[in-house]
């Protein structure tokens, strides 16, 4: 028998139902600059954003 390593990996991507991800260091880029109000303002990349999209569209919950 021989082993599809793609076909394993899509198998166990179908089954993945929910994702969960701290976004300090995973969504940002770890800068914090702070207005001239004290407020701490954090980097997003916007294609994060969209993956999340995307996740969610095909029926992946997510949770920040």
């Amino acid at each position: 028998m021989k082993f599809n390593q793609d076909e394993d990996a899509k198998g166990r991507i179908k089954r993945i139902k929910l994702l969960i991800l701290d976004v300090d260091g995973v969504l940002t880029d770890g800068r914090i600059i702070y207005d001239s109000e004290g407020r701490d303002l954090k980097f997003f990349d916007v294609q994060d954003g969209m993956g999340l999209r995307l996740l969610r569209a095909a029926g992946i919950k997510t949770i920040l």
